[in-house]
C-alpha cells in the first residue's frame, strides 16, 4: 500500500498545493501506523488531507513525527498545513 501512496504523491505533484495531498482514510491510518518500532520515524514524509464525516484532518508529517489536526472546514486545514494557522 505504501507504493501506492508514493505514486499518488508523484502523481498530484504540481495539483493546487504540490506540497499538500489528499489521501483517503485508509491511507491515513498506513501513515499513522507505520511507526510500529517506536520512537523511529513515519512515513511516507509529507503533508496530507482527508474528509473524516464532517471534519477534515491533516497530517503534517514532513518530519515523519505525523502530527496531526481535525478542523470543520477543508479551507481552515489546508490553511494549517501551509503553515499559516
Amino acid at each position: 500500500m505504501f507504493r501506492a501512496i508514493k505514486a499518488a504523491v508523484k502523481r498530484l505533484k504540481g495539483g493546487t498545493h504540490p506540497h499538500i495531498l489528499p489521501i483517503d482514510k485508509e491511507a491515513a491510518s498506513l501513515i499513522l501506523g507505520s511507526n510500529t518500532e517506536g520512537g523511529g520515524k513515519y512515513t511516507p514524509t509529507g503533508k496530507f488531507y482527508y474528509q473524516d464525516g464532517e471534519l477534515w484532518v491533516g497530517i503534517d508529517n514532513s518530519t515523519g513525527d505525523a502530527w496531526t489536526q481535525s478542523f470543520f472546514s477543508k479551507k481552515e486545514c489546508i490553511k494549517w498545513l501551509k503553515g499559516d494557522g
